[in-house]
């Protein structure tokens, strides 16, 4: 009776640690905003939804179909930059928040992508720049991406 119930609980205390594991999205905590730019990247080229949504904004997340996976080849880096200066920022909080977030940043992102045929639903294959809007809530906060526009 004993080793049945001890086969019963660690049959469901595997299942729980597989079920975070397959359906909790996990990322890297601690990235600076260049790294979590860069991260989404990685994740989008890998056609990786969840792992996008764990560093978006619950505003801004996606289901994928806009992001035009079944036309990607693949996307890759040629540079990462981030504003320093404050005052070139232009982020309306509000959008997102009744209250400013703890911190703001801009991060200017350059990129190869390639799709299958010339154009994405909303980007045409080749080098593009994007600027990434990205929020910490609070100071111990990773850093969300809020909002993406043309650079």
């Amino acid at each position: 009776m004993k080793f049945r119930v001890l086969i019963i609980i660690s049959v469901l205390v595997l299942l729980i640690i597989l079920c975070y594991t397959l359906y909790i999205p996990t990322r890297p905590h601690g990235m600076s905003p260049e790294e979590t730019v860069n991260y989404y990247f990685e994740q989008y080229n890998d056609k990786n939804i969840k792992k996008i949504n764990s560093i978006t904004h619950p505003s801004h997340r996606s289901n994928g179909a806009e992001l035009d996976f079944n036309k990607l080849i693949s996307v890759k880096v040629i540079n990462l930059q981030e504003e320093k200066d404050s005052n070139k920022i232009f982020f309306d909080y509000k959008e997102v928040y009744s209250s400013p977030p703890y911190q703001v940043s801009m991060v200017r992102a350059k990129y190869d992508i390639q799709f299958k045929g010339e154009f994405g639903s909303t980007t045409r294959s080749g080098i593009n720049e994007t600027n990434f809007y990205l929020i910490k809530k609070h100071e111990d906060s990773d850093w969300l991406i809020v909002s993406m526009g043309l650079g």
